[in-house]
């Protein structure tokens, strides 16, 4: 019989927590001035870029409320 794992509960520590918001604030800035530097040639790409920033904004917003 295989072990089973059990993730509730686990402790995340706080240098994880502070690498993900500062990796995700530079992923997200990047996202934010591509689609505004693309938004004149390529609508579609530039909606694209939007898109990754909202999803990686509400990434941040409940990485940062925890």
């Amino acid at each position: 019989m295989n072990q089973r794992h059990c993730k509730i509960g686990t402790i995340r520590s706080k240098d994880n927590i502070i690498y993900n918001t500062s990796n995700l604030e530079k992923r997200y800035t990047t996202f934010i001035e591509n689609a505004y530097n693309l938004m004149q040639s390529d609508a579609g790409l530039s909606d694209f870029f939007y898109h990754e920033a909202n999803k990686i904004f509400d990434r941040l917003k409940k990485v940062k409320a925890i």
